[in-house]
């Protein structure tokens, strides 16, 4: 199963931090984050990616 991203919080962070800031909390890119937010569930699942 991959990494579970919650909705709610993302949106919170979203207006208060910079992409930088938010790709490395989350573990995401930009792209997939932006996805995350167009979401309508509470939890959108990713795949862990190789850092």
């Amino acid at each position: 199963m991959g990494k579970r991203i919650n909705v709610a919080q993302l949106k919170k962070d979203w207006d208060n931090m910079t992409v930088a800031e938010l790709t490395k909390k989350y573990g995401a890119s930009d792209p997939t984050l932006r996805k995350a937010l167009a979401c309508k569930d509470e939890y959108y699942v990713i795949n862990e990616r190789a850092v």
